[in-house]
């Protein structure tokens, strides 16, 4: 005979409450691999070691947002990512034979007579295949509610008082804060589009990061938000609201009290600010950054970063008007552009620049 679906409610509930722990670990800024020295590496894959021989504990490109920069391992494929690796604090550098007159003194370099991002991402896929990266420390908060439907895996610290609807997928190394909604058929953790040569073969690249998200967040219906790809963790601040079908890319920063509506597509490693809108069906670029307070508008592409405050619409993107943290428009005073004042709520702004800067109380 079949559970009715109170029994099946209370069996997840019990099982809740047995996960939970006495205690809850901060949430982590980033994951580590094992170290490896790079004359390990140079043996194993059979590259030449130019340079003094580091330990590598991170991958990463040449712009990462990790906090190790001087452990992790990159890649240069033209000689001015070379020059751009050269000049970053960035430990080491896969390279082709064409680099090894051009590495400067002091750096280091794993030389290949191959593809050196094939040689890269081979390096990295086999580091998160074989495991021993950080975790994410398990927890269960208490009051909250798991669908009997939904499937919550190990390594995964949810906090109090959470609703987790039917169908919802947790996947390892996610932290969720207190009191989030996630709505039916969300996948969070899950791993992101990032597609690479590993030993000759065309294939979407294993991620090692996570995901963190902050407290009285909700996720709308069939949203998915990718982990981070070289272990950062794409995250989302708190009181921010997901609407359902958005895309959420490996390694974005989303800010607080932002608003995400319907069928928006952030792609990797972007910023999103504090109290941002993004109206539905808007696609947000690579690597682009848009300030805080701005507003993207219905079906916009932005291809470059968005200033704070700004109101961006159209494709490609541009900044059209201004609006304050109010949401009302903002207009420059020509005559004193230094102390221009909201007409609904008077916080002031700078436009000396020629772009809004909060002054007073609430800014600078």
């Amino acid at each position: 005979m079949r559970s009715s679906n109170s029994q099946l409610v209370g069996c997840a509930r019990a099982l809740l409450a047995c996960a939970t722990l006495t205690d809850r670990t901060s949430p982590p800024t980033q994951l580590s691999a094992p170290p490896r020295a790079l004359s390990a590496l140079a043996e194993e894959y059979g590259l030449t070691l130019i340079g003094p021989d580091r330990d590598i504990r991170g991958f990463g490109g040449i712009t990462s947002r990790l906090s190790n920069r001087d452990e992790l391992l990159t890649w240069a494929g033209t000689p001015s990512y070379l020059a751009a690796f050269a000049e970053s604090s960035i430990a080491a550098c896969v390279v082709g034979e064409w680099a090894r007159d051009a590495i400067p003194a002091g750096c280091s370099a794993l030389l290949t007579s191959g593809d050196p991002a094939e040689v890269f991402y081979t390096v990295f896929s086999d580091s998160v295949e074989s495991g021993g990266w950080s975790t994410v420390s398990p927890y269960r908060g208490s009051g909250t509610e798991i669908s009997p439907t939904a499937t919550i895996h190990e390594h995964v610290s949810l906090g109090d008082d959470c609703v987790i609807m039917d169908n919802v997928v947790v996947l390892p190394q996610t932290h969720i804060g207190d009191r989030v909604l996630i709505k039916p058929n969300a996948t969070i953790g899950g791993t992101g589009f990032q597609v690479g040569v590993v030993r000759g073969r065309r294939q979407l690249i294993p991620h090692a990061g996570g995901v963190v998200i902050g407290s009285d967040v909700s996720i709308g219906s069939s949203t998915c938000v990718d982990r981070g790809l070289f272990g950062e963790m794409t995250s989302i601040g708190d009181d921010t609201h997901l609407d359902n079908l958005v895309q959420v890319a490996h390694s974005d920063e989303i800010g607080r009290g932002t608003t995400i509506t319907a069928s928006v597509e952030i792609s990797g490693s972007v910023s999103i600010g504090d109290g941002v809108w993004l109206a539905p069906r808007c696609a947000i670029n690579h690597g682009t950054r848009v300030g805080d307070h701005s507003l993207v508008g219905i079906g916009a592409v932005v291809v470059r970063d968005v200033p704070a405050h700004a109101v961006a619409v159209g494709v490609p993107a541009r900044v059209v008007s201004w609006r304050c943290i109010c949401g009302a428009r903002l207009d420059k005073d020509d005559n004193d552009p230094s102390a221009t004042r909201c007409s609904v709520c008077a916080r002031a702004f700078d436009f000396a620049s020629g772009e809004p800067v909060l002054v007073g109380a609430d800014g600078g």
